[in-house]
């Protein structure tokens, strides 16, 4: 897990959850009957978590673990990795589908992993799982903070993921990642120049709001003005112009585009519980049980790109 959360969110969730712990009563309920908690149903469903205040005893119960509740499925590569290898357990889905779905980018794809695990097994598609900390798909220069240096390690694990996609020859390639404001047209256009030349249908998942803190330890200190741990639009949507630049160059390299921001926030605000369900483990990424009620969400485009 080294330089995958980075940051140091990992262990700040960790420190997060022992503290949890002691503050919210173990005994309560994740779900009702045993059953999922609801998260997202729709965008009314968003609208009515902004207006929320307190924390529901549903969600109390599942915080002291929600550190924990991040994608299980598919794989990632750390900081030191320098060539993406196939193995098995980076192929989740349906291993035995008849076609093929790439899921690829950084920890912002990482993190769609299990949602996508269970959409691959109900359209009947294995999917493949690329993904390294704090790594682009788009080639523009990254400094990594934890090397202090150019992020090297990167550029060849990128070229190599190319040319595991020649091999491959996937149906689907869908592309995530965490907006930068190192980005650069010419990055996100030689990329996806590569991408379309292998024949796959493209798809662009825009990355995800940021929630400007660790969302479990403000819920865990604001369970009666959770409003508290919620963050305006305008500030969640960090680096809007190059938001929107990425999303221009999919659109230009024929990517269907799916927009995460409906299914994260109302004009004004971006929650942090939505129904029964923390969005956040950490101070940037989503929560594997948010992710899993966004299957509806993303089943269309999905469906759709395979059906080719």
């Amino acid at each position: 897990w080294k330089g995958i959360l980075v940051g140091g969110t990992a262990t700040a969730c960790a420190a997060g959850a022992m503290a949890l712990a002691t503050m919210v009563p173990l005994n309560l309920a994740t779900a009702a009957s045993g059953t999922v908690a609801v998260g997202y149903t729709d965008e009314a469903s968003v609208e009515a978590a902004a207006l929320r205040t307190k924390l529901s005893a549903t969600v109390q119960g599942a915080l002291p673990k929600t550190a924990e509740n991040h994608a299980t499925r598919g794989c990632i590569d750390d900081t030191e990795v320098a060539k993406f290898t196939m193995r098995d357990f980076c192929v989740i889905g349906d291993p035995e589908g008849k076609k093929t779905i790439v899921l690829m980018g950084d920890s912002h794809a990482w993190q769609w992993n299990d949602a996508f695990h269970d959409l691959g097994k109900k359209l009947g598609a294995r999917v493949v799982t690329m993904a390294k900390g704090g790594c682009s798909p788009q080639e523009y220069r990254i400094i990594n903070d934890e090397l202090h240096r150019e992020y090297t390690e990167c550029d060849s694990w990128r070229d190599s993921v190319f040319k595991e996609l020649g091999d491959l020859k996937p149906d689907v390639i869908v592309v995530a990642d965490r907006t930068r404001r190192e980005a650069t047209r010419a990055g996100a256009e030689a990329t996806f120049k590569v991408l379309k030349s292998t024949g796959a249908e493209l798809v662009y998942l825009t990355d995800t709001p940021q929630p400007g803190q660790n969302v479990p330890d403000c819920l865990a200190t604001h369970v009666d003005d959770i409003s508290s741990c919620n963050r305006k639009q305008y500030e969640a949507l960090e680096y809007t112009d190059f938001r929107t630049m990425e999303r221009e160059v999919a659109e230009k390299y024929g990517a269907s585009i799916i927009d995460t921001v409906p299914a994260f926030c109302t004009k004004d605000v971006c929650p942090s519980v939505i129904g029964d369900q923390v969005v956040y483990f950490d101070s940037s990424h989503i929560t594997s049980s948010y992710s899993k009620t966004l299957e509806p969400f993303l089943e269309p485009t999905l469906e759709e790109a395979l059906a080719g």
